[in-house]
């Protein structure tokens, strides 16, 4: 059961069960991110993305830098809901390090800066 199954089927009882036993009910519920559901998920989205990509690589524009949005884009799925789900999915980290293409920073000598890393500076407060 995780904080949130908790939380809608007893009303209340996380709050107490928080205030009261926290080291009991961390041990007990689940992460949102360790349910099955997030794998399942996270392996039917990587296929659409492996065949969206392919897709794009034999009918696209091979000028165009392929981004995670018009991959998700073409896949059918909410961009959001990649990134969103992406730490906790290293299969497809994987996926897009190799496949997508990122895009040169204007200044500090060509240096690129994977979507990964600039939602690692996002969430440190540093903005790039």
């Amino acid at each position: 059961m995780s904080c949130r199954d908790l939380k809608e089927s007893v009303p209340g009882a996380y709050e107490w069960l928080i205030r009261k036993e926290p080291n009991w009910i961390h041990t007990r519920l689940i992460h949102e991110f360790d349910k099955p559901r997030w794998n399942e998920w996270g392996e039917a989205a990587l296929a659409e993305l492996k065949a969206a990509y392919a897709e794009m690589q034999s009918s696209g524009d091979k000028r165009k830098r392929v981004t995670i949005s018009w991959l998700a884009r073409t896949a059918g799925i909410n961009r959001d809901d990649i990134y969103g789900r992406l730490r906790y999915l290293p299969e497809m980290q994987k996926f897009l390090m190799k496949s997508v293409k990122h895009r040169r920073n204007g200044s500090g000598g060509g240096i690129q800066k994977s979507p990964f890393e600039k939602e690692r500076s996002r969430r440190k407060g540093v903005y790039i």
